[in-house]
């Protein structure tokens, strides 16, 4: 798939085998993972598609990786101690993200004010983006823990 301006667009859906262990009792299972991804290079010729579909591939594999930490154990029924601290991270993240745009588009806007249509609704268009991107970050990085019951399967083969 090519996108705009010479970038070549990848998606991948796929299903990757690899092994659970539990990060508490140390029980051991082959585990196979439902994940997705995308990726993008420069270019329009199978090299840049290439490339594109390289990268997704290595992204929906972290985004498997980082799946089995949100995995109840079978045995002691526990979930990876860091599971909790990528949640916090991404929450923190994506409100870091929107302050960031709160603060970069205010300025901006201010800037811009006297002469500009909109005026008293600087702070809110800048809140709004702000939530905007908060939203969006914390939306596209919590795939690690949404759906884990349906998109893995332990016990399974690794062949």
């Amino acid at each position: 798939m090519v996108g705009q301006r010479g970038v070549s667009e990848e998606r991948v859906d796929d299903e990757f085998a690899g092994t659970y262990e539990c990060a508490r009792c140390g029980f051991e299972t082959p585990a196979v993972v439902h994940a997705w991804s995308g990726g993008a290079a420069r270019g329009r010729g199978d090299d840049a598609r290439a490339a594109a579909r390289e990268q997704a591939q290595e992204r929906a594999g972290a985004m498997a990786s980082r799946t089995l930490m949100f995995v109840r154990c079978p045995k002691c029924g526990q979930r990876d101690p860091k599971a909790r601290v990528y949640q916090v991270q991404i929450v923190l993240a994506a409100l870091a993200m929107g302050a960031a745009g709160f603060a970069v588009l205010f300025v901006g806007l201010m800037k811009l004010r006297a002469d500009a249509w909109f005026g008293d609704w600087t702070p809110v268009l800048a809140a709004a983006c702000g939530a905007t991107w908060a939203v969006r970050t914390y939306t596209r990085y919590r795939r690690a823990w949404v759906g884990v019951a349906s998109r893995v399967k332990l016990g399974a083969p690794t062949s």
